[in-house]
């Protein structure tokens, strides 16, 4: 995915090497493992024999791993995609033909055919995976952040982004509907801070270097995971953007759940039809607002707004313990151990 160039023009080497990255290094790079890993990891299990195996994925030359050692030896695997394969948007940016296509699209049924479970990180992803597997169960990510710092009230009408922001999530009726209310709206660019900590693709670091937002963008950069969610717990709304692709309906990024555990508003622009919105309903969120509905998005970030300027806490207070590491991970022994009693 890091050989794709982010808003600049690629050069001929560049469309060389992400040609050969996505129809000749298949399923990716890490192809080169795969023989040498189950040669060591088969002569390895022989002597050191275990209930069951878990490959994860992407990169999805772990799974043929799996496969492999699934031939050559009686035992219970497990493949679990934190990620989809045949359908993950990163593929039409490597420029993928269709006889590469079908090549993913052959072993990703093979190894969902062998596996004896098909693990999965949202219920639409299950449904996808549920013609190529007998048995596929959804187990989502979660927090797992030893949560100390209270919730504090930010001097400043802070909206954050932490995380990768590329042109995928680049949605320009959000920065427009900030940039309008920073002219209509009295005291909104005054109080107005948008903190964006991680990569940011250089087309959209331009756009805000242009643009009215400038003075209120703070580029955090890289932070450490205690001062990102120092960050979250001192910001009055919290950012998800869905990729602006086909696959938004089933991502669940791990950052909505550390948002969940921060206890802030949060903001998710992406379908309404999608596994995050579902979840933000399920815990009476606000519900998503879609890429191009300038309207409802100005609305919305009005609102916050006003909850601001009049004082008004933005804790939010729901029962995500579903969603921590603990519980999780009890979900996740309870089915391994179901698998290797069956």
């Amino acid at each position: 995915q890091g050989i794709v160039s982010e808003g600049k023009s690629q050069t001929h080497q560049e469309k060389v090497t992400i040609w050969i990255r996505g129809n000749l290094l298949l399923p990716d790079a890490r192809k080169f493992w795969i023989k040498p890993s189950i040669k060591y990891l088969t002569k390895y299990l022989e002597n050191n024999p275990v209930d069951v195996v878990v490959t994860t994925g992407p990169p999805h030359s772990i799974h043929l791993i799996g496969l492999g050692l699934k031939e050559k030896l009686e035992l219970k695997w497990v493949a679990d995609f934190r990620d989809p394969w045949s359908q993950w948007d990163v593929l039409p940016r490597l420029r993928t033909s269709n006889f590469a296509m079908n090549i993913h699209k052959k072993l990703e049924k093979k190894v969902c055919a062998k596996s004896d479970l098909v693990i999965t990180v949202s219920p639409r992803l299950e449904k996808i995976f549920k013609p190529l597997s007998n048995q596929v169960k959804t187990i989502t990510n979660g927090f797992d952040f030893d949560d100390s710092l209270p919730n504090l009230k930010p001097e400043k009408f802070r909206i954050c982004h932490a995380g990768l922001l590329n042109e995928t999530k680049n949605v320009k009726v959000f920065w427009n509907a900030l940039e309008d209310l920073c002219k209509e709206e009295e005291g909104f660019k005054n109080d107005l801070e948008i903190s964006l900590a991680g990569t940011i693709s250089s087309s959209i670091e331009n756009y805000l270097t242009g643009s009215a937002l400038n003075d209120n963008v703070i580029n955090l950069g890289y932070l450490s995971h205690s001062e990102v969610f120092k960050l979250y717990k001192t910001s009055y709304v919290l950012l998800l953007f869905l990729n602006q692709t086909d696959s938004a309906p089933f991502l669940l990024p791990g950052k909505l759940f550390e948002y969940l555990q921060a206890k802030r508003f949060i903001l998710l622009l992406g379908p309404s039809a999608s596994d995050a919105n579902d979840i933000l309903i399920d815990l009476n969120y606000e519900p998503a607002i879609d890429y191009t509905n300038y309207k409802d998005l100005k609305l919305r970030l009005l609102d916050y707004y006003s909850k601001f300027k009049s004082g008004k806490s933005a804790d939010i207070n729901t029962d995500i313990d579903r969603y921590s590491g603990a519980s999780l991970t009890k979900k996740l022994a309870q089915t391994l151990e179901e698998l290797v009693r069956n």
